[in-house]
């Protein structure tokens, strides 16, 4: 039997956890309170044969309706893996329905993506205007089966030829919506029908397959693919939006063997018309960012994308909303926790206590070599000092990596501060800090 090390640990009482949702969501701006200390005899419990998903990756997409794609030096700061580098390892990139024309401006930002290790997810928003029934690229329906098969192999063999091969291929971007710019509609049994005739092929051509990508991430746009299986056969990924719902667990796709991909949320609600609505609600919206992560991981996901990577509320500054062209954010940095100290690990079991305060989140992750990374969530404005931990094994070391949320898009106070730190006298949160742990097996 293995000897768990029980240690004690001292709370701050935490204000309620903001609401957060898609960009469409009101996000409620917590006030300050007083800080109140709390004792327990419980620590947060680290359980390593408990696991759950492997974790595949974080990123976010490409910026090419806002303004220019990516530049290489914005591609090195998000995907290097250098000190002041974020260590992301996916990016989202869109297929044109103009074909080669446009193709060939993202060749060199998945060129220089791939070169730093990332994994590509090419969705389309619409099919070429030609294969379908209002001959748009707004809305309609998808008219020639045949031909959008072949126009997305002409992509990837496209893309495998110029050196930026595509690894995981999307078939429709959100096809449950009614906008105003480029999209299709498409039924689930639509999405059914075309991964049962052309997923062999599609996916003979070098990707993985993804559907469906739903923008509340909307089950019964999946359920048949998995349910039947030769279909099922046909799809490695099952992706999907959280704009207002889809934040949930998903058993089916872990049964199935399949990845679980959440493909693209926002949060923006902080700024009106490009301006700061105040600092207290810039702060809130980037908790609400972390908590979503933290969440995610313990709902079962496997991979992560934020929508523009490039954007006054994204990972890197644009110049608009306060923001310092392709500086690095508050979030930016946020991301990078999970993406350097979650990614390749598999999720374990972290248990908070009984009664634990409001406003703090924690999820758990073990290397091959048993090594543990514990990610901390604390949105409240209060320190949770002498945190303790009960481990299955007594650390050989442990570092703490912290960042602390800015009050405005071009500061974050703490951005990744490290410093080793003995477990043995209890660990400090940062109020509206992301604290990671990495903690060696001996």
């Amino acid at each position: 039997m293995r000897k768990t090390i029980y240690l004690t640990y001292l709370l701050s009482v935490f204000s309620l956890l903001p609401s957060y949702g898609g960009s469409n969501e009101k996000i409620t701006v917590s006030g300050e309170i007083s800080s109140v200390e709390v004792h327990s005899a419980a620590p947060l419990i680290i359980d390593t044969d408990t696991e759950y998903q492997k974790v595949i990756g974080f990123g976010g997409m490409n910026t090419k309706w806002q303004a220019s794609t990516l530049s290489d030096n914005e591609i090195t700061t998000l995907y290097g893996n250098g000190e002041g580098q974020l260590g992301y390892n996916v990016l989202r990139v869109r297929i044109s329905p103009n074909g080669e024309r446009d193709w060939k401006q993202i060749v060199g930002t998945v060129r220089k993506a791939k070169s730093l290790g990332a994994t590509i997810l090419a969705t389309p928003w619409t099919p070429p205007v030609g294969l379908k029934n209002n001959h748009s690229i707004v809305q309609g329906e998808l008219a020639d089966t045949d031909g959008y098969a072949a126009y997305l192999k002409s992509f990837v063999r496209y893309m495998q030829n110029n050196g930026a091969d595509i690894d995981v291929l999307s078939i429709q971007n959100e096809p449950d919506i009614d906008v105003k710019y480029e999209s299709c509609q498409w039924s689930p049994a639509q999405i059914y029908d075309f991964v049962k005739k052309y997923g062999a092929e599609l996916r003979a051509a070098g990707v993985k397959l993804m559907a469906s990508e739903h923008s509340k991430f909307n089950h019964d746009f999946t359920d048949p693919l998995l349910q039947d299986e030769q279909v099922a056969a046909n799809v490695d990924c099952i992706g999907g939006h959280i704009y207002g719902g889809g934040l949930v667990s998903y058993d089916l796709v872990a049964q199935k063997g399949k990845e679980y991909w959440m493909t693209e949320h926002y949060l923006n609600k902080a700024w009106k018309d490009k301006v700061l609505t105040s600092p207290e609600a810039l702060r809130t919206e980037n908790m609400a960012f972390a908590e979503e992560l933290n969440n995610c991981m313990n709902l079962g996901f496997n991979v992560y994308i934020w929508w523009y990577l490039r954007r006054f509320y994204s990972m890197l500054g644009d110049g608009d909303g306060g923001s310092v062209r392709s500086e690095v954010t508050t979030r930016g940095y946020f991301l990078s926790h999970f993406a350097k100290y979650a990614t390749g690990r598999i999720r374990v079991k972290a248990t908070l206590p009984e009664g634990a305060p409001s406003g703090i989140s924690a999820t758990a992750y073990k290397n091959a070599e048993g090594d543990i990374s514990v990610i901390l969530v604390n949105s409240s404005a209060n320190v949770m000092r002498g945190l303790k931990i009960a481990l299955p094994f007594k650390a050989a070391k442990a570092v703490k990596v912290v960042t602390t949320s800015g009050t405005t898009p071009a500061e974050t106070v703490k951005e990744m501060a490290q410093s080793k730190v003995k477990l043995a006298g209890g660990v400090d949160v940062d109020a509206y800090s992301v604290v990671t742990l990495l903690i060696k097996k001996p």
